[in-house]
């Protein structure tokens, strides 16, 4: 919760604490936790699957930044069996210097979006790096928004454009992994090279016949190039049965909800003042 929220909550209940002490404290804390965090971070880097994302955060009053600049709050989640964590970890930047400086010594498997800020260190530190499903479909999501009113009425109509073919592909996927989520580590994998195969694989080729009959200037072909890159990586998923679908799913690990809910604390904070 934002700071100036906190101050007026204990204000309410009759206490005088105010943001700007509230903020020494936070920084007080920050320094004195820094030799754990930095144990966590090491720990965490030592396992052989990390999911990363990274998302905006406005700040105001940082040196050298304008308020309305860009800054980004990155989200690591991993690490050895039974030690598993979620790091946060601020930084103005999101030059792939800051992905190289957070997976220093990690060198197993990487799953996150298209970013090419991960590519550095991929390649440095060996790392095998696997695709998101959600940002995929993100793609095709925005796609549709984008169509013009005549398609959108269609599509009340009953009549599906590319757009909702392509979401089509990618929910059966994410119905195969509801529906084997509590089976065996065996019994997922068996499911995932049957079943999920498969629809890879048209989903695939109906993406490369679209590709060439839609321009490139829309958002529907990003849509499909980004997907169609995407794929490669994405298709491990078939090849092991402890990755995820996406950055949003769990983990398997116990009481851990998605990514997504994790990040949410800081979406909510991003338009308040600190």
């Amino acid at each position: 919760m934002p700071l100036y929220r906190q101050e007026s909550k204990f204000k309410r209940l009759g206490q005088s604490i105010y943001r700007n002490n509230m903020a020494q404290w936070c920084m007080r804390f920050a320094e004195a936790a820094q030799p754990l965090l930095h144990l966590m971070r090491e720990v965490q880097n030592s396992g052989d699957y990390l999911q990363a994302d990274e998302t905006r955060l406005q700040v105001l009053k940082e040196d050298g930044k304008a308020a309305q600049s860009d800054k980004w709050m990155w989200v690591t989640r991993g690490g050895p069996p039974h030690q598993l964590s979620v790091l946060f970890e601020y930084d103005p930047s999101r030059a792939g210097s800051v992905a190289v400086r957070l997976l220093d010594d990690f060198n197993g498997v990487l799953q996150a979006d298209g970013y090419s800020g991960y590519s550095k260190v991929c390649k440095q530190n060996s790392i095998t790096r696997i695709g998101c499903w959600d940002h995929a479909r993100r793609k095709f999501v925005e796609a549709n928004k984008s169509t013009d009113p005549k398609a959108r009425a269609k599509a009340k109509k009953g009549i599906v454009n590319k757009a909702d073919i392509a979401l089509s592909y990618i929910r059966k996927l994410y119905r195969i992994e509801s529906n084997i989520a509590d089976k065996t580590d065996a019994e997922r994998l068996t499911a995932r090279q049957e079943i999920s195969v498969p629809v890879l694989n048209d989903f695939k080729q109906w993406l490369e016949t679209n590709a060439a009959r839609i321009m490139k200037c829309g958002a529907l072909r990003a849509a499909i190039d980004y997907t169609l890159k995407q794929r490669c990586m994405s298709a491990r998923l078939a090849l092991d049965c402890e990755l995820s679908v996406c950055t949003m799913a769990p983990m398997r690990w116990s009481g851990e909800s998605c990514r997504n809910r994790l990040i949410k604390p800081v979406l909510r904070a991003r338009p308040s003042r600190y």
